[in-house]
């Protein structure tokens, strides 16, 4: 949940190219995540969504001494750096569990009768 809510805080910095950019990453690894959970379910290559925070997270860390002026981004953007870093390790694990043959899904959304929903 704190990586969701981390980024989504880039909403706040749209008017900077690190909140654009970080926007842009998620609307990429949503597309890919969706397709991914649509032809094989919850499997650990869902991580693979993230494939683009291999590019935008060292660009955000050579942003820094730029933002440096603004504390709220600054802020954000060490938060940003160190929360997805984490995540990036999570899902770089997943992902070659899955490669290396753990591809059962966790579970998968089933419609329910009375809501829709699944569970």
């Amino acid at each position: 949940m704190l990586v969701v809510v981390t980024n989504l805080a880039a909403i706040a910095f749209l008017g900077v190219i690190e909140g654009q950019v970080v926007i842009l990453a998620i609307l990429v690894a949503l597309l890919i995540m969706a397709v991914i959970y649509k032809r094989l379910g919850f499997v650990r290559l869902l991580g693979l969504g993230h494939i683009t925070w291999f590019a935008m997270l060292p660009w955000l860390f050579f942003r820094l001494p730029s933002a440096e002026s603004m504390p709220w981004l600054y802020g954000w953007l060490v938060t940003l750096l160190v929360v997805n870093s984490i995540c990036l390790v999570v899902d770089s694990v997943d992902v070659t569990r899955f490669a290396l043959g753990d591809r059962k899904p966790h579970y998968r959304l089933r419609p329910n009768s009375k809501s829709g929903m699944g569970t």
